[in-house]
């Protein structure tokens, strides 16, 4: 029902530590509930959630991509710590773009038309020519990370109106020093979905010492919980006007 994914166009500013987050926080917040969270692994230099958690890369996009049996991402999904479902997508870039350039779009129309899922795509960085631009036009939303400095924010803009024209999209601010955040929606006309802190300590505690408490109490982990309920209960408003 719901296909929220992540990107950047420019730096390092945590798009996978952010999808991995938010689908961990709607994992706990859909337990014993009738819809499943998924984070799915689809840029061209993906693997690092993999990679991290030791998952068979053959098993997640490239098996659900060669499926002569109807596919379903449920029987290709892994589970990760926490009971986070994950398609995973190999450590191999080439390989990867060869997948992506043909199952992007088909694997995101499949996630949208599944009722019972909402899925955190990371997309990682784009470019002109990316295999997986036209599997973003079957996206509820696209959340574009940018830090507040002008040369991102500037890059990232006119990256949305040379190839994201008919995206719907968004901004994840990450951090606090640079341009205000309403300097930032007023220049861009584009609204901020979601204000990330910037918090090493909490990334760190999910893939470089893993430590689940303190991860827990992280602002990281806080924002995500609340950046989970957020999606839950819209997507109960829209399924309520149907």
């Amino acid at each position: 029902m719901t296909v929220i994914a992540m990107a950047s166009v420019v730096g390092a500013p945590g798009v996978t530590t952010w999808a991995t987050v938010t689908a961990a926080g709607l994992t706990a917040e859909l337990h014993n509930k009738d819809t499943t969270a998924v984070l799915v692994e689809a840029s061209p230099t993906a693997g690092f959630v993999s990679l991290h958690y030791q998952i068979d890369a053959d098993k997640g996009i490239k098996s659900l991509a060669v499926s002569t049996e109807q596919p379903r991402w449920q029987d290709h999904s892994q589970t990760l710590p926490g009971g986070t479902q994950l398609l995973s997508l190999g450590a191999s870039p080439q390989a990867n773009v060869n997948i992506l350039r043909s199952f992007a779009e088909p694997l995101t129309k499949q996630l949208s038309a599944d009722i019972s899922t909402i899925a955190v795509v990371d997309f990682g960085r784009l470019h002109l020519g990316s295999p997986i631009l036209a599997a973003l036009r079957h996206v509820d939303i696209l959340l574009l990370f940018s830090r507040r400095n002008n040369a991102d924010l500037l890059a990232t803009h006119t990256f949305i109106q040379e190839a994201l024209s008919d995206v719907p999209c968004g901004w994840a601010i990450v951090g606090k020093k640079g341009q205000p955040s309403d300097a930032i929606a007023a220049f861009s006309e584009m609204a901020i979905i979601e204000e990330i802190p910037d918090d090493e300590v909490g990334a760190d505690a999910l893939f470089v010492d893993p430590n689940p408490k303190k991860l827990r109490r992280s602002p990281l982990a806080r924002a995500a919980k609340t950046f989970a309920i957020d999606i839950i209960e819209k997507q109960k408003l829209i399924a309520a006007k149907k």
